[in-house]
């Protein structure tokens, strides 16, 4: 078996839609690895999303490549990197709604280093804040309390403080309270204050 047939066929056991880097393949010479990938992307066997960045497709019928949005590409780069990420205070604020503004990057608070990668025409940004913007934590609660602090004390209104703060109720109390303790005084009171209303 050759290597262009040994590497294709581990992209086969790859689950469809799965992004993956040429380091998934330990042990190959990264030129003949790289060389090899460029001519399955050719064949149109894979897509390559960005600079080393590879999607196993997904197809529908009638729609054809399913191509993953640009938050699941950001989780695979952070898998590779072994590093946390979570969406900027600004990401998240346009994410539920409150932006009417289109962004033109997809932006990511991360304890790794600083770096904007290109996939197609959308650009990633991770901005390195080592531990600090991710006090609260890396998942929706996290997310929730920088975009608080992303708009401010003396300009966040009540529909957007309602809003946002309406995001927690699905999440478990303890560990809103957790984190909450973690935030400015000003946003722990909100939480507060929110949770006492919603018990």
């Amino acid at each position: 078996m050759s290597l262009k047939q040994k590497v294709a066929q581990k992209i086969k056991r790859f689950p469809k839609g799965y992004i993956f880097f040429p380091g998934d393949f330990p042990g190959v010479d990264y030129v003949a690895l790289k060389i090899i990938l460029s001519r399955l992307v050719k064949d149109g066997e894979i897509v390559r999303l960005g600079n080393g960045i590879y999607l196993n497709p997904k197809r529908d019928p009638e729609i054809g490549i399913l191509y993953p949005g640009m938050d699941e590409v950001a989780k695979a780069i952070a898998r590779r990197d072994q590093v946390e990420i979570k969406p900027s205070g600004e990401q998240t604020i346009n994410n539920v709604g409150l932006s009417t503004q289109v962004p033109i990057n997809t932006v990511y608070i991360t304890n790794g280093t600083s770096k904007t990668i290109n996939i197609g025409k959308n650009k990633i940004v991770f901005k390195g804040k080592a531990n600090k913007k991710l006090k609260y934590g890396t998942g929706k609660i996290g997310s929730i309390i920088t975009a608080i602090e992303s708009i401010g004390p003396k300009s966040i209104t009540d529909k957007e403080s309602n809003l946002l703060l309406s995001l927690l109720d699905a999440e478990p109390i303890d560990k809103v309270k957790k984190a909450a303790v973690k935030a400015p005084k000003w946003i722990n009171n909100l939480i507060l204050q929110h949770l006492k209303n919603t018990a």
